[in-house]
């Protein structure tokens, strides 16, 4: 029985790491990407706190007189409107009490008086102080530096910068990291599926395979088991046939000639189960590889002259004509000689049995590395549907004609193999009616 999903899940090895190391490289794969965009902001922030303090300090030089509140509020302005990024920038003087600041430019801020710790630090602070604040969702860095006439303080100057586009650009990233990442996981998951799909499939091949192997092993062991019941059969009932031949007083009892054809037709019967058994067991050994081949220069021309002695009687019979086009020329191709005229026997006795009425011929053609050997017969003929199927295993051709021609379906497949196996080749050639040409080509050396 074969194993469903779940089992297949979990009872293979394969599949579990398939799984871990999956969702292992996607984590891997989200987090060091989630750890270089941090990276990147951290870097952004940094880049961005530094463009501050250079602002400022452009601002702090541009400023000759803070007293001259109009002409710095325009330089101020200037400077803002170049750079969206900026979102204030403030001139504060601190008190005569110096206890407070009074902001005395703005661009955005109130002119409003101030006591925040932030300042008075800055105040103190020769290098200024730089914090990264956060005013509904949107996040700035604030800068706050001393403005120095020569070595006297005379102002703060206070800028906040922007980090919105920053921020945008980083969440822009970030959800195509999700993104990426969920459609990486579904495609990595629809392949494990796949992998467990595919190897439902190996594992169903490996069972057919191993039916199909425990198939032909049956079908080889009957097939020799019933050789020696058939060999049997037909050794007695020649025996019960030349006995009733012998005895005068027999032949003439009607009951006994009638037992004599009943005789006659086991002997038939046993000859066609013979041959289907026969050609099981050639069938078992090609498919198992099991077949032996004794590839080496042959005579066709002996093999054909055995091969019209062994079936003129045959041919005879039915008032045909067997002819050979191949004289006393000795004609040598490459090849297993037993197998050959295997072949060869099989494509005349096909050709005697499909014939109705006129001739059956071989006779032979050549090029420059293959031998060709063509039984012509003047026969049924086989129709372009049937020549489809015609090599294929137990296919027989099933017509009105047909029906009273016995035979296995296997004569055929069996002969094309064993021309494949002697690297040639065996084809056919005919239109219904008029006949047919089995073509068999060989090597003419190896």
């Amino acid at each position: 029985m074969f194993m469903n999903k779940k089992s297949i899940l979990f009872k293979n090895n394969t599949i579990i790491y398939s799984i871990l190391l999956i969702v292992f490289v996607t984590i891997i794969i989200f987090f060091n990407t989630y750890y270089f965009v941090g990276k990147f902001q951290n870097i952004t922030d940094k880049l961005l706190q530094e463009k501050a303090v250079l602002v400022e300090d452009i601002i702090g030089i541009m400023i000759d007189d803070v007293n001259n509140i109009a002409e710095v509020e325009a330089e101020i302005i200037e400077i803002s409107e170049k750079d969206d990024e900026i979102l204030d920038i403030s001139i504060l003087q601190i008190s005569e009490d110096n206890e407070k600041f009074h902001r005395i430019i703005s661009i955005h801020e109130k002119k409003v008086d101030t006591a925040d710790e932030i300042n008075f630090l800055a105040w103190r602070n020769e290098e200024g102080v730089a914090i990264l604040n956060q005013d509904h969702g949107e996040r700035y860095w604030r800068v706050v530096k001393t403005i120095r006439e020569g070595e006297e303080k005379v102002a703060l100057i206070e800028l906040k910068v922007s980090l919105l586009n920053s921020d945008k650009f980083i969440d822009a990233a970030i959800r195509q990291i999700y993104i990426v990442t969920v459609i990486a996981l579904i495609i990595l998951l629809l392949l494990i599926v796949n992998h467990m799909r595919m190897f439902q499939y190996v594992l169903k091949s490996n069972r057919l395979e191993e039916l199909d192997e425990m198939k032909d092993s049956f079908i080889a062991m009957a097939s020799h088991e019933l050789k020696s019941p058939l060999t049997a059969i037909r050794g007695y009932a020649e025996l019960l046939k030349d006995s009733l031949k012998q005895d005068d007083k027999i032949k003439e009892s009607e009951s006994m000639k009638e037992n004599l054809r009943y005789i006659n037709n086991i002997d038939i019967s046993s000859q066609r189960l013979t041959a289907l058994v026969e050609d099981i067991l050639e069938v078992s050994r090609i498919e198992q590889g099991n077949l032996t081949m004794n590839i080496t220069q042959i005579n066709l021309t002996e093999i054909v002259t055995k091969t019209i002695e062994q079936l003129t009687n045959n041919a005879k019979k039915k008032g045909l004509k067997i002819t050979s086009e191949l004289g006393d020329k000795n004609i040598l191709a490459q090849g297993d000689y037993g197998r050959v005229q295997q072949i060869i026997i099989n494509l005349v006795s096909n050709a005697i049995k499909y014939t109705p009425e006129g001739s059956v011929r071989i006779l032979t053609k050549e090029d420059k590395k293959n031998i060709y050997i063509i039984v012509e017969d003047t026969g049924m003929g086989i129709s372009a549907d049937s020549m489809k199927h015609l090599f294929s295993k137990f296919y027989r051709i099933k017509n009105e004609k047909t029906d009273k021609i016995s035979g296995t379906g296997l004569g055929l497949w069996i002969s094309r193999e064993l021309a494949r196996r002697m690297h040639g080749d065996l084809t056919v050639e005919s239109m219904e009616g008029i006949g047919s040409h089995f073509i068999l080509k060989l090597k003419k050396e190896a």
